[in-house]
């Protein structure tokens, strides 16, 4: 998870088009419950960041995004995880 989207297999680049379609696709204001890396999906399209992890939200955080005509776009990143290493 540490390397870009660019290169990934084509099963992984269809699943990253098919979360951000489904975004952009939702028409109301709607809560989506989702993991990690779908989350990093949506941010990553949003801020044009070709990283698979470009943030970290941590459990049970709110990540705000906004259909903007057709573009996703960041209205607000929930709280970012603190991972302690030891």
């Amino acid at each position: 998870m540490r390397g870009e989207w660019t290169g990934q297999p084509a099963e992984l680049l269809g699943w990253r088009d098919r979360v951000v379609d489904a975004l952009l696709a939702l028409e109301t204001d709607t809560v989506v419950m989702s993991h990690f890396v779908a989350i990093n999906v949506a941010v990553g399209h949003a801020m044009a960041d070709a990283r698979v992890v470009s943030c970290s939200p941590d459990n049970c955080s709110v990540t705000e995004l906004r259909n903007d005509g057709g573009q996703l776009q960041v209205v607000e990143l929930g709280g970012q995880a603190v991972t302690a290493v030891r």
